[in-house]
């Protein structure tokens, strides 16, 4: 993924380990900027990172959860899953 913000990018790769998990490589690109901008724009991306895991964590455990059960997304809640079926579908 790549990011791009004003004077900043940023590119992640997910490298999968396993079904339920995955490291995050990230590299950061800044136009000249203060050290001190430097350090905490980082620190930001850090703490994102850190509630990401959170959150990718409370979905294991739910995935895991004996009241879980497969079936179609909610369409009013993970809207954002529809996109790819309709590029897909305009592109086929």
């Amino acid at each position: 993924m790549v990011n791009v913000y004003q004077g900043v990018m940023d590119t992640n790769v997910v490298l999968p380990l396993g079904p339920d998990r995955c490291r995050v490589i990230f590299d950061f690109y800044f136009a000249e900027q203060s050290p001190e901008y430097i350090r905490q724009s980082v620190e930001v991306a850090d703490q994102v990172q850190i509630e990401d895991m959170e959150i990718c964590a409370e979905v294991q455990r739910g995935l895991h959860s004996r009241t879980y059960d497969t079936g179609r997304y909610s369409v009013k809640r993970e809207a954002a899953c529809i996109i790819p079926q309709m590029l897909h579908q305009m592109l086929d």
